[in-house]
């Protein structure tokens, strides 16, 4: 193979190796001489070229997460475009015919996604999409190495980017258009998800969609009335995935068949007859499998969320939640889990006080687990309850957003630890690492390095501050 430099858009000289190392709908990739970034070349067939260098000029300059402020904090979730190339001048015409490439050339450049994303397979790099942890073949064939299916910790994790990713390009007014397993690559062992192909997104009354998303991940409406992507069909593709890297199973794609030919059938499964595997109301297209549980075992906040989305917004696309819904779904969701009691290889969620049997060891932990309710500040010594509780176990950390009410774990968030829980000599105890004096309902002070015996009935207040949340223990 040899090296091919080219002169991109901003003046940069860029060498790429004339090889390939994939191509996709639109575009066939080529490696940099340094590996930190690739370059994607156009097909035969490419329409509206002058209206995509439009977008990625609009993309790189107007609407990139990765740059400015907490650019740092997305940069390692979205493989943004950094630069393009224009024209054929430079290129051999040999390999512009080897490779299918468009005639009148346009090519849009990406930085190289992070190792995290990639495993050997049998000495071949691969990349992590979400196939390898969802399907069923692979699984049962245990193709995916073992190090790389994570806990339940690390899907949430993996959804959580997803959706606040989604959030932050939807806040821009942009809807990606085809979220898939192919351009969604996770890493559950590593609690992370990075969201590609960024290049052919689209932006209501700016730029029109490329394409009409992917088979089982496109919107009803989309089958139903040639509906255009938008944000609302995002919310519907979101949410699949979502169900399918926890539950390994597709919301939709059933046991239901109907007697017509097979891409009538595909249409009718999808589109106007579309019924969520688990409606409670309609047990007409039961899953296929149930091998990981039902969607109501990861507790009441995303519950919520998948029967907004697939009961209320499967055909009412107004309804279903929106990317930061499932955002703070996922947060609080986190917040319930606990340690499984074989030594803490895994996690399950304690969604309230009656559900505490680990489904791993069938067992309820030994001795008492804090359940915590949150108040907030209504006036001073006045709180209310919040739907929100946070399941206790030895050594978490007291996070800004168990201080406060007005602060969730969001771009720009510190991470830095008020504090943290201890379980020692049978007794549970609450550590303030912080400047802030908390303070029980009785008018203990919990200064600085000291700690508080959390007993039944306890309630702290995490700050005197207007924001501030009121903390009531429960021990069950």
């Amino acid at each position: 193979m040899a090296s091919i430099s080219i002169s991109l858009a901003s003046g940069r000289r860029f060498a790429f190796d004339d090889g390939g190392i994939g191509s996709g709908k639109e575009k066939k990739a080529f490696m940099s001489d340094d590996g930190r970034e690739v370059i994607c070349f156009f097909l035969k067939g490419l329409e509206n070229r002058n209206k995509r260098i439009e977008q990625i000029r609009g993309l790189i300059d107007n609407f990139n997460p990765t740059v400015g402020e907490h650019g740092d904090f997305w940069s390692g979730h979205f493989c943004w475009p950094t630069d393009y190339f224009l024209g054929n001048t430079a290129l051999p015409a040999d390999f512009v015919a080897k490779h299918g490439l468009n005639t009148s050339v346009l090519a849009v450049v990406m930085p190289v996604y992070s190792d995290k994303f990639f495993f050997d397979l049998n000495g071949r790099k691969t990349e992590k999409q979400i196939i390898w942890f969802t399907g069923e073949k692979i699984r049962r064939n245990r193709m995916l190495p073992s190090e790389e299916e994570g806990d339940l910790l690390g899907l949430l994790h993996v959804c959580t980017w997803l959706a606040r990713s989604i959030r932050k390009l939807h806040s821009y007014g942009v809807a990606h258009t085809d979220l898939s397993p192919r351009n969604v690559l996770i890493s559950p062992r590593h609690g992370t998800a990075v969201t590609i192909d960024l290049d052919s997104v689209a932006i209501k009354g700016k730029y029109q969609p490329v394409i009409a998303g992917s088979p089982g991940y496109q919107a009803p409406e989309i089958i139903i009335e040639n509906e255009l992507p938008n944000i609302q069909t995002d919310l519907h593709s979101l949410a699949v995935l979502i169900y399918e890297i926890l539950l390994k199973r597709h919301p939709i794609r059933g046991k239901r068949t109907f007697n017509v030919p097979a891409e009538e059938d595909e249409l009718l499964i999808y589109g106007k007859r579309a019924l969520f595997v688990e409606n409670s109301s309609d047990k007409s297209n039961l899953p296929s499998n149930t091998d990981f549980g039902p969607y109501t075992k990861f507790g009441p906040h995303l519950t919520d969320c998948f029967n907004r989305a697939f009961v209320n917004g499967l055909h009412n696309p107004r309804e279903r939640p929106q990317a930061y819904d499932w955002e703070l779904a996922l947060y609080r969701t986190l917040e319930l889990l606990h340690p499984t009691l074989d030594g803490g290889s895994d996690w399950y969620v304690i969604p309230d006080q009656n559900s505490l049997v680990c489904p791993k060891t069938k067992r309820r932990p030994n001795g008492k687990v804090p359940i915590v309710s949150f108040y907030k500040m209504k006036r001073k010594n006045s709180f209310s309850k919040i739907r929100r509780q946070l399941v206790v176990w030895d050594k978490l950390r007291l996070e800004p957003w168990h201080i406060y009410d007005n602060v969730q774990p969001t771009e720009g968030v510190s991470r830095e630890a008020y504090g943290s829980f201890h379980f020692e000599n049978g007794k549970w105890w609450l550590h303030n690492g912080s400047e802030l004096i908390m303070k029980t309902r009785t008018g203990i002070e919990i200064k600085k390095n000291n700690v508080m015996e959390i007993s039944d009935g306890t309630e702290i207040c995490m700050t005197t501050e207007k924001s501030g949340l009121l903390l009531k223990f429960a021990l069950v």
